[in-house]
């Protein structure tokens, strides 16, 4: 969502910063109010908005930990630009039709 509402242009460090605000609020239960800013300068509140309301049945901790592993798959395997980025949408995202995670990113 976010990556099409920018024309696919967003590379992995601006992905992996936004995982990072969403682990810090689902893993580490920080309040929308203490990552406002980096939401804000991230520009990824409706990304926010949406998954929590998508998300809002499911386990937290399960949540945090499919988060955490995209996280590091994207850090680990950036070739900086959008190497990873590219990769999910190839795979699971809106390019093909699958439903997952990328779907909302």
């Amino acid at each position: 969502m976010l990556d099409r509402q920018r024309g696919f242009t967003m590379d992995d460090a601006q992905a992996i910063a936004i995982f990072d605000v969403l682990l810090d609020i689902w893993a580490f239960g920080d309040s929308r109010e203490a990552v406002a800013s980096r939401i804000a300068a991230l520009e990824c509140g409706v990304l926010v908005d949406e998954l929590e309301r998508k998300l809002q049945s499911s386990d937290r901790a399960t949540v945090a930990k499919v988060m955490a592993t995209v996280r590091f798959t994207a850090w680990r395997r950036t070739a900086g630009g959008r190497h990873h980025l590219d990769l999910l949408q190839e795979f699971c995202g809106e390019r093909n039709g699958a439903g997952s995670i990328a779907r909302v990113f």
